[in-house]
């Protein structure tokens, strides 16, 4: 508990650090702070991971109190999706990139092959993605429309958003080598994206094939049946 009260505080001034909400003087850095020890209280099993600042404040700026916001983290990182990165769990991460691969071919072939001659692998940028529903890398604006698909349609929407995005980073990333790439895509991209409505847009035409489809059916339901298990 202290080494995650400890990571939360260090965390709090480089969550969306350039809205300059949550830094000590921020209107919003207690809120932040309480939603988060209480999640560590919560679920001391997981307790802080880096990265859940970025989904607690989200939810701060939409939520109407701190409880509520707490509530929805909650709930939020108890899908297995979720807990796949917290818990470390290495096969179900594989095979969620594995997944992101093959929507990434169908829809992008030649940027995937682009990435894959320059060594850029899809667990180099896309799990940091995931890890934080997109908070860290997308404006605010855009991040929240995410959220609503992802809440509405499942996991899948995930892969189509993070193909969406590449979709419309495609002609500078076909002319970067390994190093631009990677500076590009762990970074704060939104300088990089066009107006919200143009990306939202490139999101939605992804098309998830079918052999994907089933890999992500077969893994959230293995997942939900371990979940079971752990429980009981």
């Amino acid at each position: 508990k202290e080494r995650s009260a400890q990571l939360v505080e260090n965390d709090l001034s480089r969550t969306l650090a350039h809205l300059g909400l949550f830094t000590q003087a921020g209107p919003y850095a207690e809120e932040l702070r309480r939603v988060l020890e209480a999640y560590c209280f919560y679920r001391p099993d997981i307790g802080y991971v880096q990265g859940m600042s970025f989904q607690a404040a989200i939810l701060v700026l939409h939520c109407p109190d701190d409880f509520t916001a707490f509530v929805c983290l909650a709930n939020l990182l108890s899908r297995p999706f979720f807990l796949s990165f917290y818990r470390d769990k290495a096969p179900s991460l594989q095979l969620r990139m594995a997944i992101y691969n093959r929507v990434l071919v169908a829809n992008l072939p030649d940027v995937a092959r682009h990435l894959k001659h320059i060594d850029v692998d899809a667990g180099m940028y896309c799990s940091l993605w995931f890890v934080t529903l997109f908070a860290k890398q997308l404006p605010v604006a855009l991040c929240a429309l995410v959220w609503d698909r992802y809440l509405f349609q499942g996991e899948a929407f995930m892969y189509r958003a993070a193909v969406g995005i590449i979709r419309v980073l495609a002609p500078t990333l076909k002319s970067m080598d390994t190093e631009e790439a990677l500076s590009l895509l762990l970074g704060n991209i939104a300088g990089s994206l066009p107006n919200l409505s143009q990306v939202f847009a490139s999101m939605e035409s992804v098309k998830m094939p079918r052999d994907a489809e089933q890999m992500l059916d077969r893994l959230t339901n293995d997942e939900s049946v371990q979940e079971f298990k752990r429980e009981t």
